[in-house]
């Protein structure tokens, strides 16, 4: 057991452990934002492009502090890291917002499963972006 503990605790010594980390990250950024997403479309009754643009919002917020606190390690340039993080979320939210309708309006998916795909897809892109443009420090593949 003490053999897989820097998988959970201390620094993230290698991409590998960021991706499992950023993975669970993901996983409990995801339930918020698909609870969010749920919660506006079914009970608001919100059409699903606006309430996707909550949802991701609040993911987001999720995302970003698990991510520093556990993911990630900080740079030294905190308003460059949270400038460069939003450019990537936005560019993130508007895939995310082109797939859904792609999705919806041309494939007719309901807006739950265009949802999940839509996640699955820019999932990659997040963490990709992340790591190669903000979180770029030398470490082990």
């Amino acid at each position: 057991m003490r053999r897989f503990q820097h998988w959970i605790f201390g620094t993230a010594r290698s991409t590998h452990i960021q991706f499992f980390r950023y993975f669970w990250v993901g996983g409990i950024a995801t339930a918020v934002d698909f609870t969010v997403f749920i919660f506006c479309v079914r009970v608001l009754g919100m059409h699903y492009l606006l309430a996707q643009f909550f949802a991701y919002c609040t993911g987001f917020v999720t995302n970003y502090i698990l991510s520093i606190l556990w993911v990630f390690q900080k740079t030294n340039q905190m308003v460059r890291e949270i400038t460069v993080v939003f450019v990537i979320t936005m560019f993130g939210l508007l895939w995310t917002e082109l797939l859904l309708y792609f999705f919806v309006d041309t494939f007719f998916f309901g807006e739950v499963k265009a949802k999940v795909v839509a996640t699955i897809i820019v999932l990659f892109w997040n963490f990709g972006a992340r790591r190669l443009i903000v979180y770029k420090s030398p470490l082990k593949a």
